[in-house]
Formats: C-alpha cells, structure tokens, sequence
C-alpha cells in the first residue's frame, strides 16, 4: 500500500472572552496569518485572542502555534494532543 502524503492545514482559532468561538481552515500559512492580522485589528486585547495552528488532517493530532499571542493557545494546543 502506498503512503498517502498529507498536506497540513492551518487553523485559525478565535477565542472570545477565553472561550473559544470560531475555528476557520486554511490551505497555506500565508493565508491564516492574513486572517489572523485583520480580526486582531476588532478584537479587544484584553479579553480575545486568535493564533494559528498547523495540523495534519488524517493523522494523529499533532499541533504546531503559528502566533505570538497568549497563554489561552499553549493550552488549548494541550488539550489537542492529549485528545
């Protein structure tokens, strides 16, 4: 059987008053990183936050932050790789 390459998504995740509201897939980084600048451009810092995860869709949960912002993602990217 031959192996299947997987390439990765990117994830945006928004969190909103430290729950986490919205996940949006992008194909390249590139992409995620544009979307991640124009919602941190409403958000109300104190309270909100979005970063950017790689992830490879159809293997196990391995996850990588793309984003310099917040402790709210070192857990969530945990609890991703406990699940």
């Amino acid at each position: 059987m031959a192996t299947q390459r997987h390439e990765p998504l990117w994830l945006v995740v928004i969190v909103e008053s430290g729950i986490p509201a919205c996940a949006e897939a992008y194909r390249d980084r590139r992409s995620a990183k544009r979307r991640e600048c124009q919602l941190w451009k409403d958000m109300n810092e104190n309270d909100d936050a979005v970063g950017v995860f790689q992830v490879q869709v159809g293997r196990p949960t391995s996850c990588v932050c793309d984003t310099a912002s917040g402790a709210e993602f070192d857990e969530f990217a945990a609890q991703l790789d406990e699940a």
